[in-house]
């Protein structure tokens, strides 16, 4: 599915947050920071006016950091409603209209949130299987950082790693 999917994609973008940022920030902190990301490297990079962003979960943008972190920002406007974000903004004298829509279990519900899906777990599972000859007590090759009976049994019997997220191996103890 991964590759027919990155075939037949208009565009896809993928970014790779570490654990100590999502234990620093929060996950939800994290998201918002992903999401900011993206809006500014489609507006900087391939100029698109209208932006419709699908986030899966209950999560809710809170979009004054976006008004701190993208430059050049002169007017927007924001129109709130419970899981659904607009922003019309005007950048360099141009305006983009970005819609951001979150969707409870959304990957069952939205076709583009089930392929991203898809997407982002092969990658992760490509990234844990180069990093694993790193932490080779930890197994990665087999289970990917999952939480698997065996996985959390490593992490009992040899502690955390870098990779592992605080805020989820707390609950191991």
């Amino acid at each position: 599915m991964y590759t027919q999917i990155k075939k037949h994609s208009v565009h896809t973008k993928n970014l790779l947050i570490s654990s100590r940022t999502i234990d620093y920030l929060g996950i939800n902190t994290a998201i918002e920071y992903a999401i900011i990301v993206f809006i500014k490297h489609f507006l900087l990079y391939h100029n698109y006016k209208k932006i419709k962003i699908f986030v899966d979960g209950n999560y809710s943008f809170r979009y004054e950091t976006l008004s701190k972190e993208v430059k050049n920002l002169e007017e927007w406007k924001i129109k709130k409603k419970q899981n659904f974000t607009q922003i019309v903004c005007k950048v360099n004298s141009s305006f983009y209209f970005i819609d951001i829509e979150n969707i409870t279990k959304g990957d069952e519900k939205v076709f583009s949130i089930a392929c991203a899906s898809i997407v982002s777990k092969v990658l992760r599972d490509q990234f844990m299987k180069n990093i694993s000859p790193l932490f080779p007590q930890y197994e990665f090759h087999q289970n990917k950082g999952y939480g698997t009976k065996s996985h959390i049994n490593l992490l009992k019997k040899y502690g955390e790693c870098i990779l592992h997220r605080k805020s989820y191996t707390k609950n191991l103890q």
